[in-house]
């Protein structure tokens, strides 16, 4: 059994977007998108734990780590995440769902190469 690539190596690819790890890049119909790194940290954590709501503390533990996070940082992340990754505001549930007091969770299907990839790592 061939072992799956670390983390830091794998590409996510979901509809038209795909997200490079190791590249730290994120594209829309292959076109780049900007986006900053902690917003990026936010998003493949979300990615790669997206079988469960995500509570606020972990993203911010995890993420920020020991540094000082001003209340709205995480939400104006996922904003961030958003814009980048969505044509229009109406579809914001349809990537990342909003757990109101609890936390985020990554909804959109993996393509399945990259769910493959991911089961691996994950499994």
């Amino acid at each position: 059994m061939t072992a799956s690539p670390p983390s830091h190596h794998r590409d996510f690819v979901f509809g038209r977007r795909a997200v490079s790890v190791a590249r730290r890049e994120v594209l829309v119909d292959g076109e780049l998108r900007a986006l900053q790194p902690r917003p990026f940290d936010v998003l493949v954590h979300l990615i790669e734990h997206r079988d469960r709501v995500v509570p606020a503390g972990e993203l911010l533990d995890h993420i920020w780590k020991d540094k000082f996070v001003q209340p709205g940082s995480l939400a104006a992340a996922v904003a961030r995440i958003r814009k980048a990754l969505l044509d229009t505001d109406r579809d914001a549930g349809t990537l990342i769902r909003t757990h109101q007091g609890i936390g985020y969770r990554f909804v959109a299907a993996l393509d399945d190469d990259a769910v493959a990839n991911t089961a691996a790592h994950v499994g």
